[in-house]
């Protein structure tokens, strides 16, 4: 699991800011899109839209820890502008003349950009190229081409890095200063010159020189390609070559050269600016790992306004004014029912209300379920929907993982939740995707809660489930089409009047911007009066196939009905060229993006990692259905698989390559109970997409296996989603649970790999943890679950475990499953402190009592009582107790024996103490303080109760909740971040015993937890990303990164030795559990059934961890076995 990992490539000098000289220690708004074939179609908004003041925005104290781009996405924040990942390369060449720089341009097509494409595979981009000189410019200007291409790619393929690349000849037009001006305006382009120049020239060619009228060279050309190279000499490639009439020949072997030459220093120029790129974007916030936030649910937040955004720029204050209006205004507590003739009818109510709520502070979650051919689980779209709720409430996002039955509870609570905090409105636009999945439709709603739904089913089953629901038919109104044609001044009269004939009597949004794609088309006599939409969807194709050839737009569309989930621009001129390795990339870039800008009204976008994934409605799956053969949509659907076959997975056409493996022969079961297919695939696709798979795959043919294997990806859908490893561990839950599990699913476990080393469970608990279990709803008890297990001092075979619900404490014997002896009515016990093996300080509410374990007695109770929030505590040695105290300006000293104060520590006036960890030989304690600025470490000598250290960092502040102290108290390390920067990214060890910094580390990511151990000589870092970097205390250089949690984990606990560490997180955004052997760098074992872990401990020797879980009462023992042996019990 582990791999060594070299100092480079986690560790940077530790350098403050400048003002902070040396490290000391003291004792855009989104763009209005196209929305068909845009030369200038963008809808612009009007003088008053542009006036309108600030929106406030809305505040929720349970996610400002988070950057506020993912406060806006949480928030449904549809006003602000949407920040996306970064995922595409696009190079552009612009040449000053085309003719001039044929040669290179075509040259470096064949012999640079292949290497360049692979590079930035290497740093995790697609590439995409594009010949500006190749566009048809119709008579506009370079500039007015590139800003109307630029619109078009930017709502085809989303967020991009800008690669141009200027060919600075000697004949230049006056667009291309235009041109630089206009791209300097752009986030995340990095521009590069070539700037060539010929040499002995004898007479100057028109096509290549700007000549004066007598012949001689206008010298102005050159003066102002100096002027725009002013300021980027390190993007530049100055190359001189010999002229020859007709410009480059690359016969002549100085002109080969020069262009061997122009391909090295270009590529090497181009791969340097993409890796600087990848760097600052990779920097941004939006792009950084969110601790607590999946990089799924980032995904689609961002898809689904995205989606907003588009539509609400592209239709709003066209349609449905007045109907509009009655919607928002309706204030009620039942569900509100929008029905429509067409998608994009409802899609404009559901846009223009997410602008609504974004403006009178609600809080929006809106989701629009996209048109997948076999529909969207309604699983799938609660559980998104849930895992939102989650974050904004502050519970546990493993919640949002239930079965579809629960969601009536789990969903009214969640809403419930939250409408007690904030003014909430739940959009679902497309409730028709669902295909009838609707039973969980809540019948009343919560104060402040609002429901918006969008469909073009028929009603009758939602008035079933919903009888009180409030509905509204949109009515067209004859007068939007006069309306929305008003604000678009580039169409001419002529094509105004074709635009009225097609839409007719039917202003819908679909048909009306259908027609204006139409209407740019240069057949002028043919009539689109009274045509349906199909007739003109006909028609345009027909017209895009004589304007470019039928092949490349018929296999253009023929891909998106390939993908049941979609395509990006960039995969789909892969795949064209991967039919036809004649077809060129920046060719068909052109026709893809024209064909799809053209049908755009009848695509559904959204993203993924910052690219725009384009789906097919069904008007334009059946249009492509009925225009092209059988044949050449499945050629393209055997192609696409197969292509993504050869370069890997892709959840996105998972379920076509399923489908021809089927259809070529194979059966169900051959298909998918293979391990090392279904591993990898569960790993590159996801659980979701597996189920889809498996959901197509039962249509044709269902196999009891086949079920078995849906119902354990959904059973441990939660556990899976955080480890596929876990596959054969579940599968072996799920059949000591089932008695009549199907021979193909028995045999499948069998033909599972043994890993060398991994936990065992009994018969009794993998049976226990096998069934179905619902996940407990927030707020409700754990129904007996443990919630704290500690190892006692000295004896290694025994734990003291305390059960908050249950009101008791008990020491527990994990090798015999008994319970040792027990006290019960303990009142609210919350965190434990061993004095010795036979007594403990225990915190109940907010005192501290002392019992003894042995005979079941109070012995004592310490005076005062703790503060709600800080209730810290440790033990300094078997006669006192260190705690925080209620007003957090002190530390007490107090006696075990008698619960009398013995000392008291102050640091100064009004300084309040926010952390308190005691190093277990009781020598040395540690705290933060909030109040001085910035934040300091203060140290205290237990013994001797005095204040050593005040440590600080010019510059920086500790963040004390994340520290940690070695258990001979000779080390302490600590989390600080510099002042002006939100991301606490620094690690930092103080060497207690003189005070001295004496480690600093700066990890890539930002840090979740961390543990230390003087024993093991290392430091144990989890970081956001999910991976665990593991710290040499001695050489500071990184020993391994161990990869292997899908989300941050908060916690880590060490054996005595420090040589073996589990991970967990008591969140419950990853719901799995591993060992790793510290060392070796190795994971020992991992756990994961999908029920929340509620505590966690080692056994001393590292051999056994226990753990308490959601809704199971008993304490359970994962103990290590090493090539099918268990490793041996300690002695008593």
């Amino acid at each position: 699991m582990g791999s060594g990992c070299s100092k480079n490539q986690h560790v940077t000098e530790f350098s403050p800011k400048k003002s902070s000289t040396a490290v000391s220690h003291q004792s855009q708004q989104i763009k209005d899109p196209i929305i068909a074939q845009t030369s200038s179609s963008d809808p612009r908004p009007s003088p008053s839209q542009s006036r309108r003041p600030p929106v406030a925005k809305v505040k929720l104290s349970s996610i400002k820890h988070y950057p506020e781009c993912v406060q806006d996405l949480l928030l449904g924040n549809v006003t602000e502008k949407l920040e996306v990942h970064h995922e595409t390369v696009a190079v552009y060449h612009i040449a000053t003349c085309t003719k001039d720089s044929l040669v290179e341009r075509s040259w470096l097509f064949k012999n640079v950009y292949p290497e360049l494409r692979s590079h930035c595979i290497s740093v995790g981009y697609t590439m995409s190229i594009m010949d500006v000189c190749s566009l048809e410019n119709n008579g506009r200007s370079m500039i007015e081409l590139w800003s109307d291409h630029l619109k078009t790619v930017e709502k085809m393929c989303g967020g991009m890095l800008l690669i141009p690349i200027f060919f600075l000849n000697d004949k230049i037009t006056s667009d291309i200063t235009a041109v630089y001006k206009k791209l300097s305006s752009y986030d995340n382009t990095a521009p590069i010159f070539v700037n060539r120049t010929f040499s002995d020239v004898e007479s100057y060619e028109e096509d290549f020189f700007d000549c004066n009228s007598d012949g001689s060279l206008n010298p102005e050309s050159r003066s102002s390609i100096q002027q725009l190279l002013q300021g980027n000499k390190d993007r530049t490639v100055n190359l001189s070559v010999q002229w020859k009439k007709g410009g480059i020949d690359l016969s002549v072997s100085e002109h080969a050269q020069y262009i061997k030459e122009l391909g090295r220093q270009l590529l090497e120029c181009a791969k340097d600016e993409i890796d600087q790129l990848s760097k600052k974007v990779s920097s941004l916030p939006i792009n950084r790992p969110i601790i607590g936030v999946s990089k799924q649910l980032l995904d689609e937040m961002q898809s689904n306004i995205f989606k907003c955004q588009q539509t609400n720029a592209t239709f709003e204050g066209y349609l449905f004014k007045d109907q509009l209006n009655d919607i928002i205004s309706c204030d009620t507590d039942r569900p509100l029912v929008v029905h429509g003739e067409d998608d994009i009818s409802c899609s404009v109510i559901s846009a223009a209300y997410a602008v609504h709520a974004a403006k009178n502070n609600f809080a929006c979650v809106i989701r629009y379920i996209p048109p997948l051919a076999n529909g969207l689980p309604a699983r799938d779209l609660l559980q998104s929907i849930g895992q939102q709720l989650c974050l904004l409430c502050n519970v546990s996002p493993c919640y949002a993982y239930q079965e579809i039955d629960d969601y009536v509870d789990i969903f009214n609570d969640l809403l419930s939740k939250m409408g007690a905090m904030q003014n909430l409105v739940v959009i679902i636009d497309g409730l028709s995707g669902l295909f009838g999945q609707i039973e969980w439709l809540p019948k009343s709603l919560p104060k402040k809660v609002k429901l918006v739904i969008t469909t073009t089913d028929d009603l009758s089953k939602i008035k079933v489930i919903c009888p009180d629901a409030i509905y509204f038919e949109l009515k067209k109104d004859p007068n939007a089409l006069q309306t929305f044609i008003k604000e678009k001044p580039h169409f001419t009269a002529e094509q105004k009047l074709k635009i009225t004939d097609a839409v007719g009597k039917c202003p819908l949004p679909s048909t009306m911007c259908l027609a204006m794609a139409i209407a740019r088309l240069p057949d002028t006599n043919y009539s689109l009066a009274g045509k349906t939409l199909p007739e003109q969807l006909q028609y345009l194709m027909e017209q895009l196939e004589c304007h470019y050839n039928r092949e490349a737009v018929a296999m253009t569309l023929c891909c998106l009905t390939a993908a049941n989930c979609g395509l990006k621009v960039s995969e789909i001129c892969d795949i064209l060229h991967y039919v036809d390795s004649n077809i060129t990339h920046p060719s068909y870039f052109t026709i893809i993006l024209n064909v799809f800008a053209t049908v755009a009204p009848l695509l559904f976008f959204n993203i993924a990692q910052g690219e725009v994934i384009l789906h097919a409605t069904g008007p334009l799956r059946q249009a492509v259905e009925s225009r092209y053969t059988a044949e050449e949509i499945d050629l393209i659907a055997v192609k696409t698989a197969e292509y993504f076959s050869k370069h890997g997975i892709n959840s996105r056409v998972l379920v076509t390559q399923v489908m021809l493996a089927v259809s070529n022969g194979g059966s169900n079961e051959e298909t998918f109970l293979k391990y090392h297919w279904l591993s990898q695939t569960l790993q590159t696709c996801g659980v979701k997409s597996m189920l889809h798979a498996l959901v197509a795959a039962n249509a044709k043919k269902e196999t009891k296996s086949l079920k078995e294997l849906k119902d354990v990806l959904e059973q441990y859908t939660c556990a899976l989603t955080a480890d596929s490893q876990l596959l054969p561990a579940v599968l072996q839950l799920y059949c000591a649970a089932h008695d009549s599990c199907s021979e193909g699913i028995l045999s499948f476990v069998k033909a599972c790999p043994q890993e060398p080393s991994s936990f065992h469970l009994t018969s009794q608990q993998m049976s226990l943890l096998g069934k179905k279990s619902k996940i407990p709803i927030t707020g409700q008890s754990q129904s007996g679950s443990p919630n704290g297990i500690y190892r006692l001092r000295k004896d290694k075979r025994h734990v003291l475990v305390i059960n908050k619900s249950k009101q008791e404490v008990y020491v527990y014997d994990p090798y015999k499953a008994e319970v040792v002896c027990k006290i019960q009515g303990v009142n609210e016990p919350k965190n434990v402190c061993m004095i010795d093996d036979n007594r403990a300080v225990i915190l109940c509410v907010r005192e501290l009592m002392v019992y003894n374990l042995k005979n079941g007695e109070l012995e004592s109770k310490m005076k005062g009582a703790l503060n709600l929030q800080h209730p810290y505590f440790g033990v300094q040695d078997d006669g006192h107790v260190v705690s925080l105290s209620r007003n957090r300006m002190y530390v007490n000293i107090m006696e075990i024996k008698t619960g009398d104060m013995a000392a008291t520590f102050k640091v100064g006036e009004d300084r309040f103490l926010n952390s308190l960890s005691v190093s277990q030989n009781g020598k040395i304690c540690v705290c933060g303080d909030e109040v001085q600025k910035p934040f300091p470490l203060l140290v205290w000598d237990l013994p001797n109760r005095k204040l050593i250290y005040d440590l600080r960092i010019p510059g920086h502040e500790f963040i004390t909740n994340m520290s940690a102290i070695t258990n001979d108290g000779r080390f302490v390390v600590c989390v600080c971040k510099e002042v002006d920067d939100p991301y606490p990214n620094f690690l930092i060890v103080y060497d207690l015993d003189t005070g001295q910094l004496y480690k600093k580390w700066q990890p890539q990511f930002e840090t979740s937890a961390v543990a230390i151990s003087s024993e093991g000589q290392c430091v144990v870092n989890a970081l956001a990303d999910g991976s665990i970097i593991v710290w040499d205390l001695i050489s500071g250089v990184a020993r391994h990164t161990l990869p292997g949690h899908s989300m941050a984990v908060r916690n880590l606990v060490l054996d005595n030795a420090g040589e073996r560490c589990v991970s967990w997180d008591s969140t419950g955004c990853d719901v799995t559990l591993k060992l790793w052997h510290l060392k070796k760098g190795l994971c020992l074992g991992r756990f994961g059934c999908g029920q929340p872990i509620t505590c966690c401990e080692i056994s001393a020797d590292g051999s056994m961890v226990l753990i308490g879980l959601a809704q199971v009462d008993e304490v359970i023992a994962l103990r290590v076995t090493t090539n099918g042996q268990l490793e041996p019990e300690p002695k008593l």
